[in-house]
């Protein structure tokens, strides 16, 4: 059997679309964090969104790249 190895070329959308690093929303993937678990519940926006405040909610300290 064969097995070949090609470099990934997905990108990921959300990120993309929102101008962030997979980090920002994620610990480690599919992991969400308080800002991904916003998004989520927010129909895929951060309209409305207050890092300090939502954090605050999760009972966590404000996450990096904040």
């Amino acid at each position: 059997m064969l097995s070949v190895s090609l470099p990934a070329t997905a990108k990921p959308p959300f990120a993309e679309k929102e101008g962030v690093a997979c980090a920002y929303c994620h610990t480690q993937a599919p992991r969400r964090n308080y800002r991904g678990d916003y998004y989520k519940a927010h129909q895929y926006s951060f309209a409305g969104f207050i890092d300090a405040a939502e954090a605050k909610k999760a009972g966590v300290p404000i996450g990096p790249n904040a």
